[in-house]
């Protein structure tokens, strides 16, 4: 059966923490193998309602002896009140198989704008396969970057870095050769107080720090988890995803719905799409994108 699954960008934009399913990721890659070849490349490009986009692209290689490869980068594009905001990624994950059931990996991100705010994943990756059972476990460190040019300890030890470990735990099942369920739950602890960086508590912050670093930062996650279902046609992939994230920075919760959808046109191209809504603070965002897909 030929199928190939969505990856995932974390994309943030107007102080949310907005999943805009593209083709890479942040915090837990979600790479399925492609089963008609060894390389897949997708090119993805997306928008949101206050016509911020973004634009991604994502290299997956993957043998019959189950060693599997990605590489990605993506930017975002966000004006908000004059000011830009953007911020790109990249990074890439590698894994063997150790034996028949076990897959082990390391993998490597980079997320941010250099000149404000930056944040460094290192991670690890320990994959058990059990007939219709998945399960991923990627225990992780981080470097957070602030980079002020303001002199004093306090900017000093931020343009130093601030430290953090997490683990993602993704568990997946394959109830049928057509459908499938996956759960996940990500925690993070950081070797700083980051609510310190919470604009509503301190509005003073605007003066001292770039709206860029005070616009990513409410993206520094306390945990996030969710669940997706999917179902495979003849040709066609559909599923929906939902996801809940807390904020270390404001203590805000944000919701995100998403449906999404591809079609394979022939062996070896794939085009697909997804829409959804999320839900922060009261407030609602729409986005959608599309990609494009290529395997030889």
């Amino acid at each position: 059966m030929h199928r190939i699954k969505k990856v995932m960008v974390k994309y943030f934009g107007n102080d949310l923490v907005c999943f805009n399913y593209m083709a890479i990721v942040a915090l837990g890659l979600l790479v399925s193998p492609v089963s008609f070849g060894q390389s897949f490349l997708s090119v993805s490009v997306g928008v949101d309602e206050h016509s911020s986009h973004s634009e991604a692209v994502t290299y997956q290689y993957y043998d019959a002896s189950s060693t599997k490869a990605v590489l990605y980068g993506s930017k975002s594009d966000d004006t908000v009140s004059g000011s830009d905001l953007s911020s790109s990624t990249w990074g890439g994950e590698f894994s063997l198989s150790a034996n028949d059931t076990v897959d082990l990996g390391v993998g490597f991100e980079r997320w941010g704008n250099s000149g404000d705010f930056t944040i460094q994943t290192t991670n690890l990756v320990l994959g058990i396969s059990a007939e219709q059972w998945q399960i991923s476990i990627k225990p992780r460190i981080q470097n957070v970057k602030v980079i002020t040019g303001r002199t004093g300890a306090l900017f000093e030890k931020l343009e130093r870095g601030i430290d953090s470990r997490g683990i993602t735990i993704r568990m997946a099942y394959e109830a049928t050769e057509r459908m499938s369920y996956s759960l996940f739950y990500s925690k993070s602890s950081y070797d700083w107080d980051f609510s310190n960086f919470d604009l509503n508590a301190r509005p003073q912050l605007a003066q001292v720090f770039s709206p860029v670093t005070i616009n990513l930062s409410q993206g520094l996650e306390d945990y996030s988890y969710g669940v997706d279902l999917s179902y495979y046609f003849d040709r066609v992939l559909v599923g929906a995803d939902w996801i809940q994230s807390r904020s270390v920075v404001t203590s805000g919760k944000t919701d995100t719905l998403v449906g999404y959808g591809s079609f394979e046109i022939n062996d070896d191209w794939n085009v697909g799409a997804d829409i959804g809504a999320q839900t922060s603070s009261g407030s609602n965002t729409s986005f959608a994108s599309i990609n494009l897909g290529y395997s030889w």
